[in-house]
C-alpha cells in the first residue's frame, strides 16, 4: 500500500493541491493540481475531489491530508501574557481572544505560537477560527474519502518553507485569483492580516502582465497594511514576500518595492531535507508553496516551544489525539515485543553459563560465611549497630527540625492590610511547600505576589491565573517553596 501526504490550499472556488509519495524514508513530489469546485456545494465539491483522487492515486492508498485556509477566515492577534506552563498559557490566550474577538467560547478553536520572551513576559501570536468556518472544508474533503489530520492558516504553511520569514518581520502577500491576503509575520507567526478581493486571472495580458490598475491597487494596499501595523507600535516591517498565483505576473514585486520602499520579491523554493522535487517541477511549484508547506509538515522536526497549530474543531481534534495515543501505544508494544524476544534469547544463553558457574560460586560462599561467623569481631557487632542507630536519630532531629517562626513573621510583615487571609497551610514535605489563600482585590493580590517574590526569601513563588479573574473581592491562592 502506497503512502502519500496531501497539502490542500483552500481558495474559495478552487483547490490548490500538492501530493508527496513516500519513497523509502523520504518523499518525492507526486502531483501538482489546481482543481475548480463549486462554492458552498458540499456534495458536488466532494465528488470532484474524489474523482481527482481516484485518477491520481493507486487504489487503497493511505493519504494524509493537511488543509490551509486563507487569513480572511481567521482571527489574529498578538498578545503578551505572563510566563506559564503550556496548558495555563493556552487557557490565558483563549480567554483573551474570546474577550476581544466577540466569538462564542464554545464555537471557536484558539491556538498560539510563541514569538518572543522578555523576562517573565511572553509574546504570542493568537490564531482563532470559528468551527463553522472549517466545518464546510472538512465536509468536502472527508466526503471525498480523505482523512484530514490538520488545518492551519496559509501564512503559517508558507513560513514553514521560508527561513527569511522566520527571521525577519515580513509582509506576506498571498495573491490568488479571487482574493489577496496581506499578512504580517513575526518570527514566522502571523500576527495581523487584511484581505481584499482582486481577480488576478481576469487582469493579465498576453505578456503575462497584470493590468496597471490592479498592480497599483495591490501595492497601495500593501503600503496601507504596513503603515497601519507600524503605527500601532508593534515593530517595523523589514521585507515583502509575494506568493500564490501572483508570482506569475512580472512587475508586481517591483511596483510594491517602489511604493513601500522595502525589499520585495517572490517566495522561493528552498531545499527540503526529506522531500525530492524533480528539476522539471521547480518552476511550476513556486505557485504552490502554501499547499507544499502544509504537505511537508509531518516530514519536519517539531520546533522547540512551538506547539502544533491545528484549527480542527474540538471533537475532531479529540479523535485525532486519541488515535495518536493509540498508535504510540501500538509502536511501544511492538518495540517491547522485539526487545522481549532478544532478552529471552540472551537469558537462555546466559542460563547455561550461570548454571555451570553457580556450583563453584556456592562453594566459595560457604567458605566465606564460615570465616565471617568464626571471626572474633562478631562479638562487637550488636554494640556497633546500637551506636549507628543513635547517631541516625540525633542527625534526624538536628537536620529536619524546622524553625518556621521567622518565616511566618516575614510573611505577616508583607501582607497588605486590605487582604483577608483564610488559609496558611504547610505541608511538611522536604521541599517546605506553603500555600497562602484568602480574598482580595486584583491589584492588591498582584502587589502581595510581587512582594513575596522579592522579599520573602522563598526559592519559588507561583500563583494561578484564576487569581486575576475578579477585579474586586476575588479568591486567591499563592504557593511558596523555601
Amino acid at each position: 500500500m502506497s503512502n502519500f501526504l496531501l497539502g490542500i490550499e483552500w481558495c474559495n472556488s478552487y483547490l490548490k493541491l500538492v501530493s508527496l509519495k513516500k519513497n523509502g524514508g523520504d518523499y518525492k513530489l507526486h502531483k501538482l493540481e489546481q482543481l475548480a469546485i463549486p462554492q458552498f456545494e458540499t456534495e458536488e465539491s466532494s465528488k470532484i475531489l474524489a474523482q481527482w483522487v481516484a485518477q491520481n492515486f493507486p487504489k487503497d492508498s493511505k493519504i494524509s491530508a493537511y488543509i490551509t485556509i486563507p487569513e480572511s477566515s481567521v482571527f489574529l492577534k498578538e498578545i503578551e501574557v505572563p510566563e506559564a506552563k503550556e496548558k495555563e498559557l493556552s487557557e490565558a490566550v483563549f480567554w483573551e481572544v474570546v474577550s476581544v474577538a466577540s466569538m462564542p467560547a464554545d464555537q471557536i478553536v484558539v491556538q498560539w505560537r510563541k514569538i518572543s520572551q522578555a523576562g517573565n513576559l511572553v509574546r504570542v501570536a493568537a490564531i482563532a477560527a470559528k468551527d463553522e468556518a472549517v466545518d464546510y472544508l472538512l465536509s468536502v474533503v472527508k466526503g471525498a474519502g480523505l482523512k484530514v489530520l490538520g488545518i492551519e492558516p496559509s501564512s503559517l504553511a508558507f513560513a514553514r518553507l521560508s527561513p527569511e520569514c522566520q527571521q525577519k518581520t515580513t509582509l506576506l502577500v498571498i495573491a490568488e485569483e479571487e482574493e489577496t491576503n496581506f499578512v504580517i509575520l513575526k518570527n514566522g507567526a502571523p500576527v495581523f492580516s487584511n484581505s481584499i478581493p482582486e481577480y488576478l486571472a481576469g487582469m493579465k495580458t498576453k505578456r503575462r502582465k497584470l493590468d496597471r490598475e490592479i498592480v497599483s491597487s495591490l501595492a497601495t494596499n500593501a503600503k496601507k497594511v504596513i503603515a497601519f501595523w507600524e503605527e500601532k507600535g508593534e515593530g517595523k516591517v523589514q521585507q515583502v514576500v509575494i506568493t500564490g498565483r501572483g508570482i506569475r505576473y512580472s512587475g508586481l514585486a517591483s511596483e510594491i518595492n517602489k511604493i513601500v520602499h522595502l525589499p520585495a520579491g517572490f517566495g522561493k523554493l528552498h531545499k527540503l531535507e526529506k522531500v525530492e522535487i524533480p528539476p522539471s517541477s521547480k518552476i511550476a511549484i513556486k505557485q504552490y508553496l502554501v499547499p507544499l508547506g502544509a504537505a511537508v509538515k509531518p516530514t519536519l522536526e517539531p520546533e522547540a516551544e512551538a506547539p502544533e497549530v491545528n484549527l480542527m474543531p474540538g471533537k475532531e481534534r479529540l479523535v485525532l489525539e486519541k488515535e495518536g495515543v493509540q498508535k504510540a501505544a501500538e509502536n511501544k508494544t511492538l518495540i517491547f515485543s522485539q526487545i522481549s524476544l532478544c532478552l529471552v534469547l540472551l537469558m537462555i544463553v546466559a542460563f547455561v553459563g550461570v548454571t555451570l558457574f553457580k556450583a563453584s560460586l556456592d562453594r566459595e560462599i560457604a567458605q566465606t560465611k564460615l570465616f565471617v561467623n568464626n571471626h572474633p569481631a562478631q562479638k562487637l557487632l550488636p554494640e556497633v549497630q546500637a551506636a549507628n542507630k543513635l547517631i541516625s536519630q540525633t542527625d534526624l532531629l538536628m537536620t529536619n527540625q524546622k524553625d518556621m517562626g521567622e518565616k511566618l513573621l516575614k510573611i505577616s510583615q508583607l501582607i497588605p492590610p486590605s487582604l483577608r487571609l483564610t488559609t496558611l497551610g504547610y505541608t511538611g514535605t522536604k521541599g517546605e511547600d506553603w500555600k497562602i489563600a484568602g480574598v482580595g482585590d486584583r491589584e492588591t493580590v498582584l502587589a502581595f505576589y510581587e512582594k513575596l517574590k522579592a522579599d520573602s526569601g522563598a526559592s519559588q513563588v507561583t500563583m494561578p491565573y484564576s487569581n486575576l479573574q475578579k477585579e474586586k473581592g476575588g479568591d486567591f491562592i499563592i504557593n511558596l517553596i523555601w
